[in-house]
Parts: structure tokens; C-alpha cells; sequence
């Protein structure tokens, strides 16, 4: 008998209205009592990008699979999953066309009733609760840093030149482990994945009143929106709310993937 968390879910992975191609990448897995989702945004190369980002989100749900009852903590499966996908990442960047190829990794995985967080780079993960909403991931890049360093305002940094420029993600030479994080969940909890094909058309007001709305519905108008907006990047979203926990005895499988679309 375990705790398991029924989760309403929708999801999107748009191309936007300028980019040819789409770099994004996503997967959730719902088994047992455990759920857990994730999304990348690739970069570098001609082609390389996408394949940096499915990459890192098969690596990982292999890795995760395998290790998750293992009796480790489930943090340090985690960490290690997102440490071999770089690892792989690194080695595929060998091959001709794919030198400098990165990506951006975020990820959520819930047992029970609370939740690990495994992230690297400027995708995010969101929260709202009772009304107050909450970016859960730091973004990695240039400006964020100028920001926390006092050298910069907030709002200067929204529009800043230099705003997607990381300073870590999966691929870096230099990236050693990803961000580790840890919160509880309570039923009613809404989250949202998404890689910065979001948050540079939609403002934090606008995402904050989309989690309001239920999933499916959420997803769809956001994505219009995002469009509507020139969309200049890849938009992936991955927007669920916690609704109940329930005592389960059989264990339930069911996996989603998906990018490119």
C-alpha cells in the first residue's frame, strides 16, 4: 500500500513562428506511486540541439528507471541520472556537426507526497498554491547572475541582450552536477515545466493566471498566446495539478515522450 498522487496533466511542444526546427524536448512517467516529468531545450550545432535534448530526457528515464527502487535516496538518483546524460551529451558532441551541442534540463519527480527537483539552465519549473505563485528553479544564464550580484535591476534584466546567455546546462565542459532542490506537495498544487520559449513572450502575471485554469485548457490558450506574441523560440509546457492523494496496491505504467511536433 503506498500514497500516490492523481494528477490531472496536459502538455505542448510547439515549433513557434520563427525557428525551423524544434530543440525542445519532453517526457513524464506516471508508475506506481511515483510520477515524475521533465523538459529540455537543446542548443548548439546545426541539428545538434535536438539531439542534445533527447538526449538528456532518455538518458534520464532510463537511468531513473532502473535506479529509482533501488533503495538510494531518490535526490542522488536523480543527480546522478542528470550527471550521465551529460556525460553521454559530452561524447555524442565528438561526432562531426555536433561540437558545442547543449541543453537545458529541468525536471520534477513526486513519491508521495513530496517532490525532488533536478534542474540545470533557463528552462523552469512553477508552483502555485492557495493562490501564491513561485518560480522553484534559478535560471543559469549571464544576466540572472547580474541580477543576484546587485549589477543589474530585474527589469533591466527581462529585455537584457545577453538574456539567453547560459552560463551552465548539460554539454559545458565545466558542469559537474545539476541543482538539487526539495518541497512537499498537498493536494490542489499546480506545477508547470517549460522551457524559455514561454517566459520570454508571457510575463510571470500571465503564466500565474493560466495555472488557474485546468490543465488542458491552460495549455492550449498559452500556446495561442505564445503565438500570438511572434513566438521567436520553441515552446514546451508541461502543466499538471495534484488532485488527491490516493492509497494504491497495484502498480499502473504509463509514459509519454515527445518533441518535434
Amino acid at each position: 500500500m503506498a500514497i500516490k498522487p492523481k494528477i490531472d496533466l496536459a502538455f505542448a511542444c510547439d515549433t513557434g513562428c520563427v525557428r525551423t526546427n524544434n530543440e525542445d524536448s519532453f517526457k513524464y512517467l506516471d508508475e506506481g506511486n511515483d510520477f515524475w516529468a521533465c523538459v529540455a531545450d537543446g542548443c548548439g550545432g546545426e541539428a545538434a540541439g535536438e539531439i542534445a535534448s533527447r538526449i538528456s530526457v532518455d538518458v534520464f528515464a532510463e537511468e531513473v528507471s532502473k535506479n529509482r527502487n533501488s533503495g538510494r535516496d531518490i535526490s542522488f538518483v536523480l543527480r546522478d541520472a542528470v550527471v550521465k546524460a551529460n556525460k553521454t551529451i559530452l561524447e555524442a558532441s565528438l561526432e562531426e556537426g555536433r561540437e558545442g551541442m547543449g541543453t537545458t534540463f529541468s525536471s520534477i519527480y513526486i513519491r508521495g507526497r513530496n517532490a525532488v527537483i533536478a534542474h540545470a539552465g533557463d528552462s523552469r519549473i512553477y508552483r502555485k498554491r492557495e493562490g501564491k505563485f513561485e518560480q522553484l528553479t534559478d535560471d543559469h544564464t549571464w544576466v540572472e547572475a547580474q541580477v543576484r550580484a546587485g549589477k543589474i535591476s530585474k527589469s533591466d534584466a527581462e529585455n537584457h541582450p545577453n538574456s539567453g546567455l547560459l552560463m551552465r546546462a548539460l554539454g559545458m565542459p565545466d558542469f559537474k552536477a545539476p541543482d538539487i532542490s526539495f518541497i512537499d506537495c498537498v493536494e490542489g498544487d499546480a506545477f508547470l515545466l517549460s522551457t524559455d520559449g514561454l517566459h520570454r513572450v508571457l510575463t510571470m502575471s500571465d503564466i500565474s493566471n493560466y495555472m488557474d485554469m485546468e490543465p488542458a485548457k491552460a495549455v492550449s490558450e498559452m500556446i495561442a498566446l505564445s503565438l500570438k506574441r511572434g513566438a521567436p523560440d520553441n515552446v514546451t509546457i508541461i502543466f499538471f495539478k495534484i488532485l488527491k492523494f490516493e492509497r494504491i496496491e497495484e502498480q499502473t505504467l504509463f509514459e509519454l515522450e515527445g518533441h518535434n511536433t
